[in-house]
């Protein structure tokens, strides 16, 4: 069933300025009075509200749409809320559709972190604030929007690329332009030619005396521009038009063309600044002026104008897209960082720790991971995607919940870390390119997995072009890299990895880790693995698992003198 008050908007989000089609929320709950009160709450967001009363029915449901986002309620009958979310999980089509639990009971962290485990994003206890959970739906319908924005941004692409080869058209009419204006140094008869040259294009051009700045010359781009007919601009000067500086800007301008004499396009100012419509409306311009030192034709200067509105408006379209996705992007990487209880795996005490680089710095893609597996074993993931932004951030879950299903169909780490190779290797020959990070070129994931037994302490290690997970004995204190692995996933589709074999007695410490640490650099020094195996090292002697791993981390930073370059992340896991 469906919300009663649902509208829907035909829109197909076509235009940067149109509004995108409402996106598909499905309510879950067996209680019909709390779906009621639910899509009260979201009813503000102009989204289309799906409601089932049953986990059946929110199966049924995924099979046929596609959500943005699924509230779902814990306790139910026949099929509780957990149950329901690892079915969805284990579909293909709704495999990656984010869950948010939603529940009056089981509030502990355990219970919360089972939410998680069975591919929950969010945990919500009742009572619910209305702003906080419109708040949290609303971040996952724009990332499930942005399918719309990224087709609006290929046809901006489009449009970009036309305007690039008008604007080289251009360009290149503006050289001659210049070369015809160094001319009429010799001969004042090529100015006439040139005049008619210059009413036919579509820049605005103006020339004007040394002494008095009065025009003798406008073409019919600068009367289009400004809104003056030719006749009343040839009354005027650049400052009567100049919106902003003035006589002393002006001046400013033209000062180290007087002194640099004979004009050249090296000689050339170019500025921007603002001039005022006839009718009062301000436009932002672009100004190349050049001057020719006396000749044949006399001293003169000559100013190229160029409205540049529409670039100003999509430079300030682009600066908010930007920060609306580093938003959305680090409200996900929320969630993929996600840390465990220390003591949730009976015979392993669990220590995570992430750190972001300084404040400059774009949102990566670096997680970690910890969950349960078969026979009591347990699984360790720590993973690096290429690239920043949202991009990666939405990479980086998309990764972390495709390893998981992997691993829990079978817990080999190599296995499932040639399956996950292969799935990413497919989807980009299926769309025909690479995925594009924020700085070129295709995503490719460096990653550790660990397998552990906590009873016998066997643990089974594949790396990915990662940095090599270490192992402190306890007995010795000493440190044992795992040596090994093989390229990043998501190169090359004939990658294989191999399983690296150890046993951790009771009291060693398994530490995986992402190049944020030993990257770590001051100057040209970097602090290397080898600085990382002496802090852990040094860290180990009567220190709490977290502790080691926060003395790690803080070692790095005050090498880097305090800020790291990049985000890290630091898995510690002991057996007890």
């Amino acid at each position: 069933m469906k919300y009663p008050s649902e509208k829907t908007n035909g829109s197909t989000g076509g235009g940067s300025g149109s509004k995108p089609t409402p996106s598909k929320i499905l309510l879950v709950d067996d209680r019909k009075e709390n779906l009621v009160a639910l899509a009260a709450v979201l009813e503000p967001l102009g989204q289309d509200l799906v409601l089932a009363s049953s986990g059946a029915e929110a199966l049924r449901r995924v099979l046929v749409d596609d959500f943005a986002v699924i509230l779902l309620d814990v306790q139910m009958p026949d099929m509780d809320g957990f149950e329901a979310a690892t079915l969805i999980r284990q579909r293909e089509k709704s495999r990656y559709i984010p869950i948010i639990f939603v529940t009056a009971i089981n509030t502990e962290d355990r219970y919360a972190f089972r939410g998680y485990q069975s591919g929950a994003v969010d945990y919500l206890p009742k009572p619910i604030d209305s702003d906080v959970l419109r708040s949290k739906v609303t971040v996952f319908v724009e990332l499930h929007q942005q399918a719309q924005q990224i087709r609006r941004q290929q046809e901006e692409l489009h449009v970009a690329q036309l305007r690039q080869a008008e604007q080289a058209q251009r360009d290149a009419e503006r050289e001659r332009e210049q070369k015809h204006l160094a001319d009429l140094e010799e001969r004042e008869a090529q100015l006439r030619q040139f005049k008619a040259t210059l009413d036919a294009t579509l820049d605005a051009v103006f020339l004007f005396d040394p002494k008095s700045l009065r025009f003798f010359y406008v073409n019919q781009g600068a009367s289009s521009l400004v809104g003056y007919s030719p006749l009343e601009l040839l009354n005027m000067t650049p400052v009567e038009l100049d919106a902003d500086g003035g006589i002393a800007e002006l001046q400013r301008v033209l000062a180290p063309l007087l002194a640099g004499g004979v004009g050249t396009a090296e000689r050339a100012q170019t500025y921007e600044t603002r001039v005022r419509h006839k009718s009062g409306r301000v436009i932002p311009v672009e100004v190349m002026t050049q001057y020719i030192a006396p000749g044949g034709g006399g001293a003169r200067f000559v100013s190229i104008v160029r409205d540049i509105t529409e670039r100003k408006k999509a430079e300030g379209e682009l600066a908010v897209l930007y920060q609306r996705e580093k938003r959305i992007a680090e409200a996900l990487q929320q969630s993929i960082v996600f840390a465990p209880p220390e003591d949730l795996f009976p015979g392993l005490t669990i220590a995570t720790l992430y750190q972001a680089a300084w404040d400059e710095a774009s949102v990566g893609g670096d997680y970690l991971d910890v969950f349960a597996l078969e026979k009591n074993k347990v699984a360790l993931v720590v993973g690096d995607v290429s690239g920043k932004g949202l991009t990666a951030a939405a990479r980086t879950a998309e990764v972390k919940y495709a390893l998981r299903a992997f691993l829990r169909e079978t817990p080999d780490p190599a296995l499932a870390l040639g399956r996950l190779n292969t799935l990413l290797c497919e989807t980009k020959r299926f769309n025909g390119d690479s995925f594009e990070s924020d700085g070129g070129g295709s995503h490719f994931i460096c990653v550790s997995v660990a397998v552990i037994d906590p009873k016998t302490g066997e643990a089974l290690v594949a790396v990915a072009g990662a940095e090599q997970p270490l192992i402190v004995r306890s007995a010795t204190g000493a440190a044992e890299p795992v040596i090994g692995g093989g390229a990043p996933v998501g190169i090359d589709g004939d990658m294989t990895h191999e399983n690296m074999s150890y046993t951790l007695e009771k009291g060693d410490v398994l530490m995986l880790l992402t190049d944020g640490i030993t990257e770590a650099r001051r100057g040209k020094e970097f602090f290397g693995y080898e600085g990382f195996v002496g802090a852990a090292t040094g860290a180990i002697p009567g220190g709490t698992i977290h502790a080691i791993g926060k003395s790690v981390l803080e070692t790095a930073k005050k090498f880097a003198g305090g800020k790291l370059q990049d985000d890290a992340c630091l898995l510690l896991a002991a057996r007890n």
